[in-house]
């Protein structure tokens, strides 16, 4: 068990206190009696009594727990004549709304004052068990026993929070939760956020789902040493230690912020002077070397062009007269001949002399450039950045961890793009390959579905493309509904809506409409002939109506666990005897002069005879381990509807050899298990998804024959069919009729 208190805006309105408290038991004694919870408000007049709840919720919880030898109901009665004391001593003309629940094992008892809101989730269905008990007194009255099974949620409400759950559907969202999780409490705040912000009071849900204990509960002896608490201890100084760091981490990332943002211009203009200098020089100090290179490789080409043209003159005397002028410098007399001039001009000094003067132009030059960097750079010596070390240093490697996220981010645009290119390229082949199927096709569905597997795939999270994908998806899907014979049913009109009882089932027997709750003792009945309604008190009380039947004109009652009243005996309550320890008995329907019950805790199914109800049998022989079965119908045969949505048909107690029905070719896909299965002789299965709803019509061989889509219905919770070919729909607390063909 699991409970969240839900507080909304509890100091934001005058003149109304709210408050809540959940005692969960501490040591072995106070385990004897359960967890004590009170919640509620109190509207002020003309007291500012401030701390009024609290000390009201002290004195309950006091008498509660100061005598473990009492019984559940003992201790509570004591403590609500204790809190009927104070009440008439401190309680004047202020408007109380409280309720207080006690709860052990699976045993819950409560009582209330005023418009205080107690309801129980189960079975997806949302039930007001605190309805009968209004108080308009200043006291607690009468206090209502009950059980709580593994799957419920309890719910405790403020009248103005519990409208505005139900104006904007947050009761039937927490009824379709299998459990309540911190992200459903996230998506209630934000909803009240927008949609009601100024309305003050409180929730709380209670989930019986959850496992979770409180570390008191599993601790016995404080005095012993305990690795439990030990490990915990020290996972919560390392969580200190994981806080002061992650705050020292947003200091930081806080205070360089600041300081790029105070000096953004300054460094942005120095980055930009010094970046467009140094392409600059760059470019013109490369330019000038490259020239000069040309120009060198220039001049030794004339050279060379001078000699030749020298040559090709004829002029020997001019070539003479250098050779003997060279000769002489040199203190040679001795002429030169040909291969020795050329060998003078191409020697390795003049080579190794032009290099020379190559290298120290290079380095003249680049030294020229590195000092005008030199001087940008300086200009970012005029950014004032702070004196303590510390702060420089998280400057520092703030500027390193963002130029690390740049680079990563330009590296991240590239891949992304190149995946943006496949993925775009496999859409396309895709559509391509889906605008060939035909629906019409024997094939068309499998293939359709391999399609939609695949797009599926692709659109698990947000990946790349997601548009594109998803809007493949939607095409592949319409094509799917073709191949399904599908009727939308729209603009429905309800023919009655429940006045007096919040129905959660419906059942057309004998040409009426019953519609009935599992924790209310009364059953509305409907004509739709005649148009007339009748309210009816059923003798119950004490467990509500769970499920109804009929046999030819006897009507048969059943209340959980084991009660039943017949219409041919009046009101008098007759007691089924158990089929064996531990049963639950979960749905009661009837074929010929039998009461069939399903029973969940052991996956059976036991009938009784409609006038021996003490010799149970169980039906159903095999034994199949886990509770698979999620409905049962019955016409010439029984049908039973397991959890995997499969459907098996039952002759003398033994399935018929295959008649499982496991059909696929369905769509929307079924998220969740069909809910319940009803049949009639000489008309097809009938299988309510309430999930995507709709109402499914199948053959008995298995085929898929039409699927009735009710788009406007906003929680569908139960169906029934006649024998003249009409499906009667209960949404909410209204009935619609379809008529159908077979």
């Amino acid at each position: 068990m699991q409970i969240f208190e839900l507080h909304f805006n509890p100091k934001n309105k005058e003149g109304k206190l709210i408050d809540t408290s959940c005692y969960q038991p501490n040591d072995v004694y106070e385990k004897r009696l359960g967890c004590l919870i009170i919640g509620g408000e109190l509207i002020v007049k003309n007291s500012s009594e401030k701390a009024f709840l609290n000390n009201l919720a002290y004195k309950i919880k006091s008498v509660y727990h100061s005598l473990p030898t009492r019984t559940q109901e003992e201790a509570l009665k004591e403590s609500l004549k204790e809190a009927n004391n104070f009440l008439s001593k401190n309680l004047s003309s202020d408007e109380l709304n409280l309720a207080v629940l006690s709860i052990k094992k699976n045993q819950l008892q409560f009582s209330k004052i005023g418009n205080a809101k107690i309801l129980i989730s189960r079975n997806k269905e949302i039930t007001d068990i605190g309805k009968n008990t209004e108080n308009k007194e200043k006291i607690f009255g009468s206090i209502v026993t009950g059980k709580i099974m593994k799957e419920d949620k309890l719910i405790i409400l403020t009248h103005e929070i519990y409208k505005e759950f139900v104006e904007h559907e947050l009761m039937i969202e927490l009824a379709k939760k299998d459990s309540v999780k911190e992200s459903d409490l996230e998506k209630i705040s934000q909803v009240q956020e927008k949609k009601f912000p100024k309305v003050a009071g409180i929730c709380i849900l209670i989930d019986f789902s959850a496992d979770a204990q409180t570390e008191s509960s599993k601790i016995v002896n404080k005095d012993k040493f305990s690795f439990r608490k030990t490990f915990v201890t020290s996972a919560k100084e390392v969580q200190k230690i994981i806080f002061l760091l992650s705050d020292k981490l947003k200091k930081i990332t806080s205070s360089a912020f600041h300081f790029f943002k105070n000096n953004s211009k300054k460094i942005l203009k120095g980055l930009k002077d010094v970046i467009s200098s140094s392409f600059s020089i760059i470019k013109k100090r490369f330019g000038l070397f490259f020239k000069f290179l040309y120009s060198k490789i220039k001049s030794r080409k004339n050279g060379k062009k001078k000699e030749k043209d020298l040559k090709n003159n004829g002029d020997e005397d001019s070539i003479e007269k250098e050779t003997v002028s060279e000769s002489k410098k040199n203190g040679h007399k001795k002429e030169k001949s040909k291969d020795n001039q050329k060998k003078e001009i191409f020697s390795i000094n003049n080579i190794l002399r032009i290099l020379s003067g190559i290298k120290n132009e290079f380095f003249r030059r680049t030294n020229s450039f590195f000092s005008k960097l030199n001087h940008r750079l300086s200009l970012l010596k005029k950014i004032r950045l702070p004196d303590n070390p510390k702060k420089r240093k998280m400057i520092y490697l703030t500027g390193l961890l963002v130029a690390i996220i740049m680079i990563g981010s330009l590296t991240t645009h590239f891949e992304r793009r190149d995946r943006l290119a496949e993925r775009r390229e496999l859409l396309s082949q895709m559509e391509e390959s889906l605008n060939q199927i035909d629906p019409d096709d024997e094939s068309a569905f499998d293939d359709l579905k391999y399609h939609y597997d695949s797009l599926s795939r692709l659109t698990a999270g947000r990946t790349i493309a997601h548009a594109e994908v998803q809007k493949l998806k939607e095409k592949t899907a319409e094509k799917m509904m073709k191949t399904v014979e599908t009727e939308i049913i729209e603009d429905m009109e309800p023919i009655f809506t429940a006045a007096e009882i919040i129905p959660n089932r419906i059942k057309f027997i004998n040409g009426q409409i019953y519609l009935y709750n599992p924790f209310l003792p009364e059953v509305e009945r409907y004509d739709p002939e005649t148009g007339e309604g009748l309210i009816r008190a059923v003798g119950l009380s004490d467990t509500g109506i769970f499920s109804i039947a009929s046999i030819n004109e006897t009507l048969f009652f059943f209340g959980s666990p084991n009660k039943i009243i017949s219409s041919e005996a009046g009101s008098e309550m007759q007691t089924l005897k158990p089929p064996y320890d531990n049963y639950s008995y979960h749905q009661m329907i009837s074929h010929q002069d039998y009461l069939y019950f399903l029973e969940r805790r052991d996956n059976q199914i036991i009938r009784y005879h409609k006038n021996n109800l003490d010799d149970p049998e169980t039906w159903i022989i095999e034994r199949v381990p886990g509770r698979d079965v999620s409905s049962i119908a019955a016409d010439d045969n029984l049908w039973v509807l397991k959890r995997n949505n499969e459907i098996w048909r039952y002759s003398d107690g033994r399935p018929v050899t295959d008649s499982r029905i496991s059909e696929k070719k369905i769509y929307p896909f079924p998220e969740k298990s069909y809910r319940k299965i009803k049949t009639k002789p000489g008309l097809p299965l009938f299988v309510l998804d309430s999930e995507n709803k709709r109402v499914i019509l199948f053959s008995r061989e298995g085929e898929v024959l039409k699927q009735l889509i009710f788009p406007e219905a906003k929680n569908i919770k139960d169906f029934t069919i006649s024998e003249d070919k009409k499906i009667y729909l209960l949404d909410d607390k209204e009935v619609y009729s379809i008529a159908f063909e077979s």
